[in-house]
Protein backbone atom coordinates (compact mmCIF):
# COMPACT_ATOMS: atom_id res chain seq x y z
CA UNK A 1 0.00 0.00 0.00
CA UNK A 2 0.86 3.68 -0.75
CA UNK A 3 0.09 5.86 1.69
CA UNK A 4 2.20 9.27 -0.68
CA UNK A 5 2.79 9.24 -4.40
CA UNK A 6 4.99 11.97 -4.72
CA UNK A 7 4.39 11.86 -8.70
CA UNK A 8 0.74 12.67 -8.14
CA UNK A 9 1.11 15.28 -5.00
CA UNK A 10 2.42 18.92 -5.19
CA UNK A 11 5.65 19.95 -3.58
CA UNK A 12 4.25 21.48 -0.56
CA UNK A 13 2.74 17.68 0.37
CA UNK A 14 5.85 15.90 -0.73
CA UNK A 15 7.80 18.46 2.07
CA UNK A 16 4.94 17.83 4.69
CA UNK A 17 5.06 13.87 4.27
CA UNK A 18 9.18 14.17 3.85
CA UNK A 19 8.41 16.15 7.60
CA UNK A 20 6.73 13.13 8.65
CA UNK A 21 8.60 10.60 7.66
CA UNK A 22 11.55 11.91 9.42
CA UNK A 23 9.41 11.77 13.05
CA UNK A 24 8.95 8.70 12.29
CA UNK A 25 12.52 7.69 11.83
CA UNK A 26 13.20 9.28 14.90
CA UNK A 27 9.88 7.86 16.78
CA UNK A 28 11.64 4.42 15.40
CA UNK A 29 7.95 3.76 13.53
CA UNK A 30 9.99 2.47 10.53
CA UNK A 31 10.59 -1.27 9.58
CA UNK A 32 13.32 -3.00 10.29
CA UNK A 33 13.98 -3.24 6.37
CA UNK A 34 14.27 0.41 6.16
CA UNK A 35 16.53 0.48 8.92
CA UNK A 36 18.45 -1.57 7.80
CA UNK A 37 18.43 -0.75 4.07
CA UNK A 38 18.91 2.86 5.28
CA UNK A 39 21.02 2.59 8.26
CA UNK A 40 23.91 5.60 6.87
CA UNK A 41 21.21 7.92 5.75
CA UNK A 42 18.98 7.41 8.76
CA UNK A 43 22.25 8.39 10.85
CA UNK A 44 22.20 11.53 9.08
CA UNK A 45 18.89 12.65 9.33
CA UNK A 46 19.09 12.04 12.62
CA UNK A 47 22.34 14.39 12.91
CA UNK A 48 20.66 16.80 10.84
CA UNK A 49 23.14 16.58 7.90
CA UNK A 50 20.46 15.95 5.68
CA UNK A 51 16.76 17.67 5.23
CA UNK A 52 13.72 15.75 5.40
CA UNK A 53 12.89 16.18 2.20
CA UNK A 54 16.44 14.84 0.61
CA UNK A 55 16.00 11.78 2.98
CA UNK A 56 12.79 10.89 1.85
CA UNK A 57 13.43 11.54 -1.80
CA UNK A 58 16.90 9.33 -1.67
CA UNK A 59 15.46 6.87 0.92
CA UNK A 60 11.57 6.76 -0.35
CA UNK A 61 11.74 8.02 -3.89
CA UNK A 62 9.26 10.47 -2.96
CA UNK A 63 6.81 7.66 -1.80
CA UNK A 64 5.97 6.06 1.42
CA UNK A 65 4.64 2.83 1.73
CA UNK A 66 3.62 0.88 4.32
CA UNK A 67 6.81 -1.20 3.59
CA UNK A 68 8.40 1.16 5.06
CA UNK A 69 6.81 1.58 8.20
CA UNK A 70 6.59 -1.27 11.02
CA UNK A 71 2.82 -2.31 12.37
CA UNK A 72 2.72 0.20 15.22
CA UNK A 73 3.57 3.16 12.38
CA UNK A 74 1.28 1.26 9.83
CA UNK A 75 -1.73 2.02 12.20
CA UNK A 76 -0.38 5.32 13.36
CA UNK A 77 -0.38 6.68 9.84
CA UNK A 78 -3.71 5.14 9.34
CA UNK A 79 -5.35 7.46 11.60
CA UNK A 80 -3.53 10.56 11.37
CA UNK A 81 -2.67 10.91 7.77
CA UNK A 82 -5.92 9.54 6.15
CA UNK A 83 -6.79 11.78 3.56
CA UNK A 84 -10.23 11.57 4.41
CA UNK A 85 -10.67 12.69 7.97
CA UNK A 86 -7.43 12.86 9.62
CA UNK A 87 -5.98 16.06 10.96
CA UNK A 88 -2.41 15.85 9.76
CA UNK A 89 -3.35 18.55 6.79
CA UNK A 90 -4.73 20.95 9.15
CA UNK A 91 -1.79 20.48 11.68
CA UNK A 92 0.70 21.59 8.49
CA UNK A 93 -1.40 24.85 7.64
CA UNK A 94 -1.33 25.82 11.00
CA UNK A 95 2.41 25.49 12.16
CA UNK A 96 4.52 25.25 8.98
CA UNK A 97 6.06 27.83 7.73
CA UNK A 98 5.64 28.58 3.62
CA UNK A 99 7.99 29.29 1.00
CA UNK A 100 8.54 32.85 0.12
CA UNK A 101 7.62 32.33 -3.80
CA UNK A 102 4.06 30.10 -2.62
CA UNK A 103 2.30 30.28 0.40
CA UNK A 104 0.80 27.38 -0.29
CA UNK A 105 4.42 25.54 -0.51
CA UNK A 106 6.24 24.65 3.16
CA UNK A 107 9.84 24.83 3.19
CA UNK A 108 11.78 21.61 3.83
CA UNK A 109 13.50 22.64 6.76
CA UNK A 110 14.70 21.58 9.72
CA UNK A 111 13.10 24.57 11.76
CA UNK A 112 9.24 23.35 10.14
CA UNK A 113 10.28 19.91 11.57
CA UNK A 114 10.76 21.66 14.97
CA UNK A 115 7.33 23.41 14.38
CA UNK A 116 5.27 20.29 13.34
CA UNK A 117 7.51 17.77 16.20
CA UNK A 118 5.43 19.02 19.02
CA UNK A 119 2.43 18.34 17.19
CA UNK A 120 2.94 15.28 15.77
CA UNK A 121 3.92 13.67 19.57
CA UNK A 122 0.77 15.08 20.88
CA UNK A 123 -0.77 12.90 18.03
CA UNK A 124 0.57 10.11 18.61
CA UNK A 125 0.25 9.88 22.42
CA UNK A 126 -3.40 10.87 22.45
CA UNK A 127 -3.84 7.87 19.94
CA UNK A 128 -1.81 5.52 21.73
CA UNK A 129 -3.75 6.57 24.78
CA UNK A 130 -6.58 5.94 23.03
CA UNK A 131 -8.25 9.76 22.91
CA UNK A 132 -7.44 10.08 19.60
CA UNK A 133 -10.26 10.91 17.00
CA UNK A 134 -9.42 10.48 13.62
CA UNK A 135 -11.89 14.01 12.20
CA UNK A 136 -10.75 16.05 14.87
CA UNK A 137 -8.37 19.05 13.69
CA UNK A 138 -8.87 20.69 17.05
CA UNK A 139 -5.20 20.30 19.62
Amino acid sequence: MTYDDASLQSLGTLAQTALFVAWAVQQSLTSRNFQADFDFEINSLVERTITPGLFFRQCCEGTLNAEDLNRQGNAFVAHYLAIENGPFASDCLELLATTADSPCRVADSWDNFDRLKPRLDERYTQWQQGRYIATSTAT
